[in-house]
């Protein structure tokens, strides 16, 4: 049996157009249902797109007003938190010394201290210890440009680390002002876990704080923004920077021979010997770093 051509669509058949009683054309059905669904896809997402990268939220507010409100109420929980405090004591915290505040950069502004090492992932209510160095950081950041130097040095992940989780939430905690007076954040001797974790946190970070980000392989190099004179340096952090004299790769698992090193005969064999951050691997003599 042969099938027959479907008939063509004329003008006739097309869904014809509706004028209103003052002669504009008004919408088709089909143009009716379309209209209705996009609609109720935003409604049910939460939102409409308009002009601008702004979004109408159910409720008719902005997606920049809300914003703005949630900001306002993080403020107000923070300020409230910080008054709470001055009934507690924290003593127990500041003699760790694992955040102080001493000297200023070279354009004047404050700079605050936190010492990885003194930092302790187990012992202590790390939720005392967060809000103990909010205070700190505010006595600093509420009205004025400041700058962090956090000492990675000799941290290790099992004891002096409170977890991504805890930073994660510790950074959303942080009120909009204290992130908008960071000027900049310098992470001294790094390592490998160190920029591992900071590129984990990148998502929830934003884009600033990328720009203020800089790490520095040895303590002299932060004299360029920050003078000899201003910085505070415990004793440990300036023995591991002599340290890097002859193992300059050791924060990343990388050791020269150690006689080589000592300026006696080197060890014997001279095969590569790698494995992996902290575990010692030798380089053999006359490698390049």
């Amino acid at each position: 049996m042969m099938l027959q051509p479907e008939p063509e669509l004329t003008a006739s058949a097309a869904p014809a157009q509706v004028e209103d009683k003052e002669g504009g054309v008004q919408e088709t059905g089909q143009q009716q249902g379309w209209i209705r669904y996009f609609v109720n896809v935003a409604w049910n997402v939460g939102s409409l797109p308009i002009y601008g990268g702004l979004y109408v939220l159910r409720g008719g507010k902005t997606s920049a007003e809300v914003e703005a409100a949630a900001e306002i109420e993080k403020e107000g929980n923070f300020q409230r938190k910080l008054a709470e405090m001055e009934d507690d004591d924290y003593s127990d915290i500041a003699a760790l010394k694992l955040i102080e505040t001493s000297g200023v950069d070279r354009f004047g502004r404050p700079v605050v201290w936190i010492t990885g090492r003194h930092i302790p992932a187990v012992g202590l209510d790390l939720e005392r210890i967060k809000w103990y160095m909010f205070s700190v950081l505010h006595e600093v950041a509420q009205q004025r440009e400041f700058v962090i130097v956090y000492y990675h040095t000799e941290a290790t992940w099992e004891e002096n680390s409170p977890g991504v989780r805890w930073i994660r939430n510790a950074y959303e905690e942080i009120p909009m002002h204290f992130k908008q007076n960071l000027k900049r954040f310098l992470v001294v001797h790094p390592g490998i876990q160190m920029r591992t974790c900071m590129w984990v946190l990148g998502p929830w970070a934003s884009g600033g704080f990328w720009d203020k980000l800089e790490y520095v392989d040895r303590v002299e190099f932060l004299w360029e923004d920050i003078d000899r004179s201003q910085c505070l340096i415990h004793k440990f952090i300036e023995e591991h920077d002599k340290e890097l004299e002859t193992q300059p790769l050791m924060d990343y698992g990388l050791y020269a021979d150690p006689m080589q090193a000592a300026g006696l005969p080197e060890m014997s064999g001279g095969n590569l010997n790698y494995h992996g951050v902290g575990a010692g691997g030798y380089l053999p003599a006359g490698t390049r770093y």
